[in-house]
């Protein structure tokens, strides 16, 4: 094989740079039947969404209580079985606390027939609820799984949720939540921020337990014959403009060009509503051989095969609530090149092999709306200085050298 590029300067200039697909013109260009009806439909679902939650709320309303039982009698409720980030964050907290509490009762709501269904079980338990019931998933879409249960079922239950969000201001469509819960745990000081400016209610912060095996040293083993493999895994399925696909594009090949020795695999999920974004990552990537994008639905363990297939992590997001991904393969033992804002931040720090990018902090835009009544900040990273972060574990893997992380990753980012 022949070596990496090493210099300074992208072995062949990008096709397109990331920034032409932002601003007034590129959202234009996007306006699709589907993106104009969701834009048009989206100030009234909120409103129906809106209703439904002030319902449920007043149906499910707590009692209040001084502190959380100690009683083992404990009910988890999650999605563990659907195939995204979130449901696999919730994995790792239910054999947390499955740990702790070896004889609680779990409830997968994406899963009605191999598991107990919450109708069910609230049905069973109508007249003894649980002591302490924990919500593994995102406050707004528990409300749709309560519709049909009995306001009996939590009567008297201390009632935990499990909340992540990746921007730092409260979202509107939680608004009901402090009604229906006691207490909160998020995985990040960065969500607890902005849990707490909405929140009354005590927000603990508890980072998701990743534990995975790691196939090796820290260091980075050369696979004979194959190029250096670079990840980004990224669902742009609701809000492109959050994960920065573009900017990904864009440092790999300033860092790399088009050399056969350097690949990256954009794992991807997009949406009717984000078709426009897939063309976009196309044109980017032109007939370079260099650049893939991998649309497919991938159980756990499949996932941590394709993690252990690539070199490196490429994570160049506006803003994160945590950052799953980043973590899972930092803790492989594969190095991660990640903005330095948000969430994943905070656990980063830990790791020698973490490269954290710099940025600016750029006003939030979106053409999907995403977040509505939002009007502050986030993160746009620096793509040079990603694509040296990159050449430099490049050419550690090419040399198969002993250097330490610590070191050349702190003069990097000096």
């Amino acid at each position: 094989m022949s070596d990496l590029p090493r210099t300074s300067a992208p072995y062949f200039p990008p096709h397109r740079q990331a920034s032409e697909f932002h601003g007034f013109a590129a959202e234009c260009r996007r306006l699709s039947p589907a993106v104009l009806w969701h834009l048009f439909n989206r100030p009234f679902s909120r409103l129906r969404h809106d209703a439904e939650d002030r319902r449920v709320a007043e149906r499910f309303r707590k009692i209040e209580m001084a502190r959380r039982p100690t009683s083992a009698d404990v009910c988890i409720i999650g999605a563990f079985s659907a195939k995204n980030g979130l449901s696999r964050a919730a994995r790792y907290e239910l054999d947390r606390i499955a740990a702790v509490h070896p004889f609680a009762t779990k409830i997968d709501v994406t899963d009605q027939v191999g598991t107990l269904s919450l109708a069910a079980y609230a049905a069973e338990r109508r007249d003894d609820p649980p002591a302490i019931v924990i919500f593994l998933m995102q406050p707004n879409l528990i409300w749709k799984h309560l519709r049909n249960v009995a306001p009996s079922f939590l009567r008297d239950s201390y009632r935990i949720c499990l909340a992540v969000w990746e921007l730092p201001y409260f979202p509107a469509h939680w608004k009901y939540i402090d009604e229906v819960f006691h207490e909160y745990w998020t995985p990040t000081s960065f969500s607890a921020e902005a849990l707490r400016l909405g929140s009354t209610r005590d927000v603990t912060v508890v980072p998701h337990p990743v534990k995975i095996a790691r196939s090796g040293s820290q260091r980075i083993a050369r696979r004979e014959g194959a190029p250096f493999k670079g990840l980004a895994v990224m669902d742009l399925s609701t809000c492109p403009d959050r994960k920065n696909p573009w900017a990904h594009i864009e440092a790999w090949q300033k860092a790399f060009g088009d050399h056969p020795g350097a690949t990256l695999t954009m794992k991807v999920r997009f949406s009717r509503r984000t078709a426009p974004i897939r063309r976009e990552l196309l044109d980017m990537i032109g007939q370079s051989k260099a650049i893939t994008l991998l649309e497919a639905e991938m159980t756990d363990a499949e996932m941590v095969a394709l993690q252990e297939q690539h070199d490196v992590c490429l994570s160049l997001h506006r803003s994160e609530g945590f950052g799953l991904g980043i973590c899972e393969m930092l803790e492989m033992g594969k190095p991660a090149v990640a903005t330095a804002w948000s969430g994943n931040i905070e656990f980063m720090a830990r790791y020698p092999h973490a490269y954290p990018v710099e940025y600016k902090l750029v006003p939030y835009r979106d053409y999907l709306r995403r977040y509505p009544g939002y009007r502050g900040h986030w993160a746009e990273a620096d793509t040079d200085h990603a694509a040296r972060c990159l050449r430099v574990i490049a050419a550690q893997w090419a040399d198969r050298s002993s250097m330490n992380w610590q070191v050349e990753r702190d003069r990097l980012i000096a």
